[in-house]
């Protein structure tokens, strides 16, 4: 064909030359391309030494060693136990207090059912109480041999005497206002029963706190023979 062509006033005039298409430029292999669905996306080619890197698994972080702290949870336990035991242990009375206690107490009812005989009005009453008084006072005389025996030196503290003397006196203004309201005997009779039982309990205590024989017989017939001092006294009160 010839590039050149008449117009239409005969005139010839040149023609523009076609430029081929040019191939389409492909972008550089280092550019990243988006991600299109469908597409399939070259592979990266990854170093031996990187992929070995990444598949080196992760040492484990070092954790408290659980057994141990169980151990020592438990000794501790036990520390903290045998500390409470020591104090309980402690804190008990000993058989020298539990014997002085005793003591003390019979002298203070002793005491008492002196000061109290005068005032009594029934003589079935009275006659329990003669023999109330009289097992009371060689009770605390014959103590004293049997406690020897077993090494026990009684020793009556300050504090020992300043419980006894707040019971004395407890006692005795109890008996006072029931006096004055004309039921003494009653009120006595219930009392003392009530007051041997508590004396029977600190025997007991004393005789299971030694194992001289002496002393556990001395305090088996005592608390033996006040049992029936003390019915006495309960038939008298819920008579």
């Amino acid at each position: 064909m010839n590039p050149q062509q008449p117009d239409p006033n005969g005139i010839w005039q040149p023609q523009p030359q076609q430029t081929p298409p040019q191939p389409p430029t492909q972008a550089p292999p280092s550019a990243q391309q988006p991600l299109q669905p469908g597409v399939q996306q070259p592979i990266q080619d990854y170093s031996v030494d990187y992929l070995d890197q990444i598949s080196t698994p992760l040492k484990p972080q070092k954790t408290a060693n659980h057994k141990l702290i169980l151990i020592i949870m438990v000794l501790l336990g036990l520390l903290v136990l045998v500390g409470v035991a020591a104090l309980l242990l402690s804190s008990r009375p000993s058989t020298l207090d539990k014997a002085s206690e005793l003591s003390a107490r019979m002298e203070s009812l002793v005491e008492i059912s002196k000061d109290q005989h005068s005032y009594l009005r029934d003589n079935d009453l009275r006659s329990d109480n003669t023999a109330y008084t009289i097992f009371l006072t060689n009770a605390i005389a014959d103590l004293e041999a049997p406690l020897e025996a077993a090494g026990i030196e009684k020793d009556v503290t300050a504090s020992i005497e300043a419980a006894e003397s707040a019971h004395s006196s407890e006692l005795t203004s109890e008996f006072d206002d029931a006096r004055l309201n004309v039921v003494l005997d009653r009120t006595y009779a219930r009392e003392m029963t009530y007051q041997i039982e508590v004396l029977q309990t600190m025997m007991r205590q004393v005789y299971d706190g030694t194992d001289n024989e002496e002393l556990r017989t001395f305090l088996d017939n005592a608390y033996r023979n006040l049992t029936p001092i003390a019915e006495s006294f309960d038939e008298f009160a819920g008579a």
